[in-house]
């Protein structure tokens, strides 16, 4: 015989071998799927903390805001029953120097008012004098310049012609006026026409 006999039990378990291998398939083989990420463990809640670690922050201070002061008023005061007032006076308004002018030298109110001088663009009782050589001072016994004008006083009231003829011989707002009985009995008003009581600034019957 030209190849040597094989026993039968191992002939039977070769074939055995055989028959069990797995036959190589034609699908690919899967790749192995990746290794999952570990669950993330979960977070500690967060302790609180306590009011007394934390320090409050201070209240912010109001602005306050400068304040004027008022302006002290000067009232009356009363002094055994006597109201004294102290209040400052205002002061009389400035007018610019009165100079003799032709314009008002040579006109009718110089002659007859005493306006002789120029101010303020003007005719103005510049002086006394002006006013003394006036028909106002004659007749009505404004005779004294004051304030750019002719004024009465009480002397030049008793000696003017009104004094004599119609009891005007007390100045009164810088006009002479009648004020008493015995101004109207000294004048002519009286004697001649019997007005000889004073009554509301004249002579009356």
């Amino acid at each position: 015989m030209g190849r040597s006999m094989l026993p039968g039990w191992l002939v039977a378990v070769v074939a055995l071998g055989c028959s069990s291998t797995p036959k190589a398939s034609n699908h690919p083989t899967p790749a192995p799927a990746p290794p999952r990420a570990p669950a993330p463990s979960p977070k500690e809640p967060a302790q609180p903390v306590p009011t007394s670690a934390v320090e409050p922050s201070p209240a912010p201070s109001p602005v306050k805001r400068a304040t004027r002061p008022k302006p002290k008023r000067n009232r009356p005061s009363a002094t055994n029953g006597v109201v004294i007032d102290n209040r400052p006076r205002p002061k009389p308004a400035s007018h610019p120097a009165a100079v003799p002018h032709k314009a008002c030298s040579e006109g009718p109110d110089c002659k007859r008012r005493g306006l002789c001088s120029m101010s303020g663009g003007k005719c103005v009782a510049g002086s006394t004098s002006e006013c003394a050589q006036s028909v106002d001072c004659r007749d009505a016994g404004r005779c004294v310049a004051q304030g750019g004008a002719c004024v009465a006083d009480d002397s030049h009231c008793a000696s003017s012609f009104g004094c004599r003829t119609f009891g005007s011989c007390k100045a009164r707002g810088g006009a002479c006026q009648v004020v008493s009985d015995s101004d109207c009995q000294q004048a002519t008003v009286c004697s001649e026409h019997r007005f000889c009581r004073a009554e509301g600034g004249r002579c009356v019957e």
